[in-house]
């Protein structure tokens, strides 16, 4: 805020523009997303039981997420798929 009232525009923007490649590098390519820190995990849990949400906070520090998709999910969507479904008509256009 202080280097908004202080005109300190190109600050700002340099700041945000970094934050926004950094967004587009972890979603051009999840697997390699980063997942959250020990610390990460413990702030946030906290915030969820003060504001009530107990089960919330749990799942938070118990479990460990991962992506639910590797390099051959498409491959085993596809044999799953029924011949002439929208997916593989779309497929082969």
């Amino acid at each position: 805020m202080q280097q908004f009232l202080k005109g300190e525009w190109e600050s700002l923007w340099n700041k945000c523009m970094a934050k926004g490649h950094a967004r587009q590098d972890k979603l051009a390519n999840p697997l390699l997303a980063s997942s959250r820190t020990s610390a990460q995990k413990d702030a946030m849990a906290s915030k969820q039981a003060r504001a009530g949400n107990l089960s919330k906070a749990n799942q938070t520090v118990s479990s460990v997420l991962k992506p639910a998709f590797g390099h051959d999910t498409l491959l085993k969507l596809q044999a799953k798929t029924l011949v002439g479904s929208v997916v593989s008509i779309n497929n082969s256009a």
